[in-house]
């Protein structure tokens, strides 16, 4: 596979800390941006990961059809793809259908944004090493993924109870 052109850090910039960045490659209604990075960072916060650079492209089904046939030889639309670009320090991107991720949220009833951090963490599992080609690797994941998710929201629901403006009358 090659490097991807686009979002690659170059080979002579070195990654300290965390970047993590959301693209929308597609015409997707606003997306919940901070709540995409939050998500990675969970996974990369659980999983010990300090120097990382991880782009999330949230882009439509016609794209991910394509990059699926260009680099895996599938001809479908899938809900998430990540490339690992580099271990060390960790760099890769992942790519999500937000397409699929909409008929997914609806048949597994919940949000779309629940559902765009459940394959953000999802993708970011697979760039520190986690597979599901097993079932055994898929139960593994599906736990650490679940928890990850659990977190995130838990997280985003508490800040939004906290913004919300409070009245001074007794």
């Amino acid at each position: 596979m090659e490097r991807s052109e686009r979002f690659v850090v170059p080979e002579d910039v070195a990654i300290v800390g965390r970047v993590i960045v959301v693209e929308r490659a597609c015409d997707a209604p606003r997306l919940p941006k901070r709540t995409i990075e939050r998500a990675v960072a969970a996974a990369l916060d659980g999983e010990a990961i300090a120097d990382a650079r991880v782009t999330v492209v949230v882009c439509d089904d016609e794209t991910i059809r394509a990059i699926n046939a260009q680099f895996l030889d599938h001809d479908w639309a899938t809900d998430v793809i990540t490339f690992p670009l580099a271990e060390a320090p960790l760099e890769g991107e992942i790519y999500i259908s937000v397409d699929t991720a909409r008929r997914q949220a609806a048949e597994y009833g919940v949000s779309l944004r629940n559902e765009l951090v459940r394959l953000a963490v999802h993708g970011t599992l697979h760039l520190v090493g986690y597979n599901d080609t097993t079932e055994a690797e898929r139960s593994q994941m599906h736990r650490v993924q679940e928890r990850y998710v659990e977190l995130v929201l838990r997280s985003a629901r508490t800040a939004k109870r906290m913004r919300r403006p409070r009245s001074s009358a007794g």
